[in-house]
């Protein structure tokens, strides 16, 4: 089945990710330009959420991992 999700972000990304797996081509459009695009979707997630979703996707988290933050006091 031919699909189209709007937007790249964690959602889009993880279920083009998920149904291109299931054996449906794909096609993902995002409003921001390719070569601008930083996906800054994951600042409101759980760690733990994000790398069960990437471990579920076939990837490992710790390749897209940016910054861990830092404690303040």
């Amino acid at each position: 089945m031919k699909l189209a999700i709007v937007g790249a972000g964690v959602a889009g990304s993880y279920l083009g990710n998920r149904l291109q797996r299931l054996g449906h081509q794909i096609e993902i459009f995002e409003a921001t330009k390719k070569e601008s695009h930083w996906p800054v979707c994951a600042w409101g997630a759980s760690k733990n959420m994000l790398e069960t979703f990437s471990k579920n996707a076939g990837l490992n988290f710790d390749n897209y991992v940016l910054h861990y933050g830092k404690k303040l006091r």
